[in-house]
């Protein structure tokens, strides 16, 4: 039995395998991707597909969620309103100088954009949960416009491994996550995509839907779908060449999109400084 989604991108032949989401046209890979795919690059495209598909429409239910509350809290405070701060008063790290995060306000409000490294001329007032989360991130990984398909895992991960409202055990496992799985993924060398990454792939995956404490039978469905991916049968898997036109689309559009972020004034996109600056107690 032959298995397709509704664009026939990618067969499975095979009764049990799952289908694979029409949502799966959002992976990039910075290398020519052969049409005629070796077992290497088949493991490769069913890592990705549970990482697009599966891992990062959880983490954005999961991280807004997060954000919703976070947002709340800071705006209710009896000593910080984050949505009507003003330049210099206004939360400079979270949650504290000794074990937070530099905010990054040259994410939100068109900060940048419209007045570069004049920081005491930025808006500081914090809109809603969308914004807060791009505080926490560097200015080329904030181009999302809500916790939706704009969002990748990417984003994702360094807001929960970047925020300490985040258990650290998640924040463990999610630092494993991208180092172990997004970052080889989106920066493909096939020849490493072997049996053993897969395995590890999948079981960094697993480790992370577990760390997200959620109610046993929501847990046990997302680890179901992975399960279902990680014994899919290799050699049974075809590939449509129209997947391989979207990728190459898509991959183009990101290039450019990274290309532009970076030009800004020969400077490099600030990264998290820690116990440089003072902060608002």
């Amino acid at each position: 039995m032959e298995e397709t989604n509704a664009s026939s991108t990618v067969q499975v032949e095979s009764d049990s395998s799952p289908e694979i989401p029409d949502t799966y046209t959002n992976a990039l890979c910075y290398q020519d991707v052969p049409k005629d795919l070796s077992g290497n690059q088949k493991r490769w495209m069913l890592v990705g597909i549970c990482l697009n598909c599966i891992i990062s429409p959880n983490l954005r239910t999961y991280v807004k969620s997060v954000m919703v509350q976070l947002y709340s809290s800071l705006t209710k405070s009896s000593t910080m309103q984050i949505d009507l701060q003003t330049y210099p008063n206004h939360l400079k790290y979270y949650p504290s100088p000794s074990k937070g995060y530099f905010l990054n306000y040259e994410t939100i409000n068109n900060n940048y954009k419209l007045h570069g490294r004049q920081k005491e001329k930025y808006d500081y007032k914090v809109q809603n949960e969308l914004d807060l989360s791009k505080l926490f991130l560097p200015m080329n990984m904030t181009q999302y416009t809500a916790f939706d398909g704009t969002c990748d895992s990417s984003a994702l991960l360094g807001i929960i491994i970047n925020n300490t409202i985040f258990p650290s055990s998640l924040q463990n496992d999610a630092k494993l996550m991208r180092s172990e799985v997004r970052h080889p993924w989106a920066h493909c060398d096939f020849k490493k995509w072997d049996s053993i990454e897969y395995s590890k792939s999948f079981k960094s995956m697993e480790k992370l839907v577990k760390s997200l404490d959620l109610i046993l039978s929501e847990e046990n469905r997302i680890l179901a779908e992975l399960k279902k991916w990680e014994t899919t049968e290799v050699a049974s898997v075809t590939v449509d060449t129209n997947l391989y036109d979207k990728l190459t689309t898509l991959e183009n559009e990101n290039i450019a999109l990274k290309a532009e972020m970076q030009i800004r004034d020969n400077n490099p996109i600030p990264i998290n400084i820690r116990g440089m600056l003072p902060m608002r107690m």
